[in-house]
C-alpha cells in the first residue's frame, strides 16, 4: 500500500503504482486463466497504434493549422485586388459555410465505409495488410474508410491551392474554395479516427 503524503513523493506514488499493477498482470498471468495473457500482446499492440496515430494526428493538424495561417492573411489582400467588396466577401463565406455542411455529412458517411471502394482504394495506400508484434496481429492495416477520407481532404487542399496558384481572377479565387470546403474535414476524421 502506498500513501501520497506530500507533493515530492509524486514520482514515488507513480513508480508505486506502476509496480503494483505490474504484479497483477504478473499475477493474472500466472494463474490458469490463459484469456488475460493472450489479451497482453494484443494490448500493447493496440496501445501502440493508439500513440502512433496519435502522433500522425497531431502533426498532420499542426501542418493543416500552419498553411491555414499563413495563407488565410494573403487572401485578404489577394480579395482586395481582386475587387472583390463586402458583398462578394459574405457571398463567398456563405456558400463555403453552406459546401462545408455539404461536405461533412459526405465526408462523414464516406468515412464510415470501410468496404467502399474509396476504403478500398485509398485507404490501403501504403499500409501492409497484416502485421504481428509479440504474437498479436493487426489486422486494422486494411482498407479504412477513414484514411481514404484523410488522404482526399489533403489531395482537395492541394487541388485547391493549386487553382489559387494558377488562376489570378475572382473566378480562380472562387474555383480554389469549392475542394477545400467539401473535402477538407480532416480535424473531424482524426477525432473519429482516434476515438475508435
Amino acid at each position: 500500500m502506498c500513501q501520497l503524503t506530500s507533493p515530492d513523493n509524486n514520482s514515488t506514488y507513480v513508480q508505486n503504482q506502476k509496480n503494483m499493477n505490474e504484479k497483477s498482470v504478473d499475477k493474472k498471468c500466472d494463474s490458469d486463466s490463459n484469456d488475460v495473457c493472450a489479451s497482453a500482446p494484443a494490448l500493447s499492440l493496440a496501445r501502440q497504434t493508439l500513440d502512433r496515430g496519435t502522433l500522425i494526428a497531431c502533426l498532420s493538424l499542426l501542418l493543416l493549422i500552419t498553411g491555414m495561417s499563413i495563407t488565410f492573411p494573403h487572401m485578404q489582400s489577394r480579395r482586395d485586388e481582386l475587387g472583390c467588396d463586402s458583398l462578394c466577401y459574405g457571398t463567398m463565406t456563405s456558400i463555403r459555410s453552406a459546401l462545408g455542411l455539404v461536405g461533412t455529412a459526405v465526408v462523414g458517411r464516406l468515412s464510415d465505409k470501410n468496404g467502399s471502394l474509396l476504403a478500398r482504394t485509398l485507404g490501403s495506400l501504403g499500409w501492409r495488410k497484416k502485421s504481428t508484434i509479440d504474437g498479436a496481429t493487426n489486422n486494422n492495416a486494411s482498407a479504412s474508410g477513414r484514411r481514404a477520407c484523410l488522404y482526399l481532404g489533403t489531395v482537395a487542399s492541394l487541388i485547391g491551392l493549386a487553382i489559387s496558384a494558377s488562376m489570378n481572377s475572382l473566378l480562380g479565387l472562387w474555383l480554389s474554395m469549392i475542394p477545400g470546403a467539401l473535402l477538407q474535414h480532416n480535424f473531424d476524421v482524426f477525432k473519429a479516427l482516434l476515438s475508435e
